[in-house]
């Protein structure tokens, strides 16, 4: 298992993705509105695409330039706030939205860096085609695409093959 920092380095590719925040909005904190579901929906596309391509890694709390974040400003808006609810906040998604659930795909773990936590979620590639909220999405290169009409019909008889 490589070392989030080296993982880091990298840099995000085809089974590598940052980001900052799992539902915290960075933009509008001033506003009030710190809760965002555009960027839980964006981490769980992600989780998605790679359930349906090659597997990969999430890091949550590192932002797309690769500098440490770190949860805790998502931390700050759980009722406890610890890597635990963190954990059961991922793992609730996946039971409510994810279909088939990908049980035994998703593994999450939390490493310390010097800028905060990092959560690491794993992903193995899984065997039927996974759906978020009934759609469908793929990773491709260093992006996560939403799969529709022809195209979704194309990749799905390809991959029953």
């Amino acid at each position: 298992k490589v070392p989030i920092s080296k993982l880091i380095n990298q840099g995000e590719s085809q089974t590598l993705e940052f980001k900052e925040t799992l539902e915290y909005d960075t933009q509008n904190k001033a506003q009030n509105k710190a809760k965002n579901k555009d960027i839980l929906l964006s981490s769980l596309k992600t989780i998605a695409g790679f359930l349906n391509a090659a597997g990969g890694t999430l890091l949550i709390g590192v932002d797309d330039s690769g500098k440490t974040k770190g949860i805790e400003q998502d931390l700050t808006m759980m009722k406890h706030d610890n890597n635990d609810r963190f954990e059961q906040k991922i793992r609730n998604c996946l039971r409510d939205r994810f279909k088939p659930q990908p049980i035994g795909k998703v593994n999450v773990s939390f490493g310390k860096l010097s800028g905060g936590t990092i959560c690491r979620v794993d992903i193995q590639a899984h065997e039927d085609i996974i759906r978020l909220d009934d759609k469908v999405y793929l990773r491709e290169g260093n992006t996560t695409l939403r799969l529709e009409g022809q195209t979704l019909t194309g990749w799905t008889e390809k991959r029953r093959r």
